[in-house]
């Protein structure tokens, strides 16, 4: 599941849409990947933009993004340097 999705507008981060190439540029993922973590739960869900244009919510993206960083932060310090994986 995703991490606490923000409910309420961060001042601070202005917020913009974001279309799929954008998604993917800041994320790294691929179209199919984008696709795949939404369908389990694990992405933030595209918005309607109207026809068929869909966009993400900029700090969802963020969130996202550094909820990413906050695991394999997490996994280095569970994982002491030199137990025989990279950290």
């Amino acid at each position: 599941m995703l991490p606490n999705s923000p409910t309420q507008l961060d001042e601070t981060r202005p917020l913009s849409v974001l279309r799929l190439r954008a998604v993917k540029e800041r994320t790294g993922l691929s179209q199919s990947g984008i696709y795949a973590r939404m369908s389990k739960g694990e992405f933030p869900r595209s918005i309607p933009l109207g026809g068929k244009a869909i966009g993400w919510r900029s700090d969802e993206i963020t969130t996202w993004i550094e909820a990413q960083t906050a695991k394999r932060d997490a996994k280095s310090i569970a994982r002491p340097v030199g137990s025989g994986g990279i950290p």
